[in-house]
C-alpha cells in the first residue's frame, strides 16, 4: 500500500470527457488527498464533465500539444500545454547520433584492418558529418542539444526554459 499524503499526481493518456479522471480524483479525495495535479498526454476536453475536476481539488492540468486545445481553453489559467515536438526531436536526434557514433566506429575499424590510429580519422569524419546533418535537421524544432550537459548550459544561459530542462534530459536518456 502506498502512503496517501495531502498531494497527488494523476497521470493518464487521454482526457476526453474526463470520466476516468473524475473517478480517480473522487477516490483520492475520499482517501484524504487535498491537492491534485493531472498530467495527460492527449487533452481533448470533450463536453463539460471534465470540469468537475476543479471541484475535486485538481489544482492544475498539464497536457501536451499532441492535439489542438479547444479554442475556449487556450487561455485557461489552470491548464498548461507542454510542447511535445521538441522532446520527440531530442529523443530521436539523440538516438540517431548514437547510431552514427556506433556505426561509424564499427565501419572504421573494419576499413582500417585493425589499425586503431587509422580508424580514428574516418570515425571522426563520419561522426562530425552525421552530427552536422542532425543539427541542421533538428535545430529548428528542439535546438538539437542531444546531450544533457548541453541542455543544462542552454538552460543556464536562458535559451531553454527551466521547466523544460528535466523533460529534455529524460528524452535524451531514454
Amino acid at each position: 500500500h502506498g502512503v496517501i499524503g495531502p498531494r497527488a499526481v494523476v497521470v493518464d493518456d487521454i482526457l476526453d470527457t474526463g470520466g476516468t479522471l473524475v473517478s480517480a480524483c473522487e477516490a483520492l479525495r475520499a482517501a484524504g488527498v487535498q491537492d491534485i495535479v493531472v498530467m495527460i498526454t492527449h487533452g481533448l476536453f470533450t463536453g463539460t464533465g471534465w470540469q468537475r475536476l476543479w471541484a475535486l481539488g485538481v489544482a492544475r492540468i498539464y497536457t501536451t500539444d499532441s492535439t489542438p486545445l479547444p479554442q475556449a481553453l487556450v487561455d485557461a489559467e489552470r491548464i498548461t500545454v507542454l510542447p511535445v515536438a521538441p522532446l520527440l526531436a531530442e529523443a530521436l536526434g539523440t538516438l540517431l547520433l548514437l547510431a552514427v557514433v556506433i556505426g561509424s566506429r564499427a565501419i572504421a575499424e573494419r576499413l582500417s584492418g585493425g589499425n586503431m590510429g587509422l580508424a580514428l580519422l574516418p570515425n571522426t569524419l563520419a561522426t562530425v558529418g552525421g552530427l552536422y546533418v542532425l543539427i541542421e535537421v533538428f535545430a529548428p524544432v528542439s535546438g538539437a542539444h542531444f546531450n544533457p550537459a548541453v541542455s543544462l548550459v542552454m538552460a543556464l544561459r536562458g535559451e531553454l526554459p527551466g521547466p523544460l530542462l528535466p523533460p529534455y534530459i529524460a528524452a535524451q536518456l531514454v
